[in-house]
């Protein structure tokens, strides 16, 4: 599985390539070549091309790579990362949703370090999907990632998390901000 040529030093086949750069109908296009098989191909970090379409958003480009190999939906990166995991973290609503209902990808999958996809929709400051996530999936309000934080202790260390309270000037509002 590791033949296929890497375009740069993080290893990435020329499909993740072309996706991360957003040519959608080109990486369809290759995606209709190419043998099943190749689809797995991971990068440096083992990332294939659906965790790149997904951290993307790209969905017409997850729905070809799912449709041409949906073992995809399993694949892991070295952190254990499954496609669904990237979703949450870069905020992917839709996508998300849709790899859980219509693929049954599992919400309950948890990262090499534990962090379950609630604590990701938390680290990627995604709060609607988090929040989407805590009611859809109550347990995973009280789960705990390898370092024995929950997701509402992760979030109260997040500083934009809760906007203060303090009645700001002009001024110090808009250092607040920054």
């Amino acid at each position: 599985m590791r033949q296929a040529a890497f375009v740069n030093l993080s290893e990435d086949p020329l499909l993740s390539v072309v996706i991360a750069y957003g040519k959608s109908k080109l990486a369809i296009e290759l995606i209709e070549q190419m043998p099943p098989m190749n689809l797995m191909v991971g990068n440096f970090n083992g990332d294939t091309a659906l965790h790149v379409a997904v951290a993307k958003g790209d969905e017409s480009v997850v729905e070809a790579l799912i449709e041409n190999n949906d073992i995809l939906l399993r694949s892991s990166n070295n952190q254990l990362e499954i496609p669904l995991h990237k979703a949450a973290l870069f905020g992917q609503r839709r996508i998300f949703w849709n790899l859980v209902k219509k693929y049954h990808s599992s919400a309950h999958a948890r990262r090499k370090d534990g962090a379950t996809m609630l604590h990701l929709a938390i680290m990627g400051n995604a709060p609607e999907l988090a929040l989407e996530i805590a009611i859809e999936y109550p347990d995973l309000m009280i789960a705990r990632n390898d370092k024995a934080v929950t997701p509402l202790q992760l979030m109260v260390t997040l500083p934009k998390a809760f906007r203060s309270q303090l009645h700001l000037g002009p001024l110090e509002s808009l250092i607040y901000e920054c």
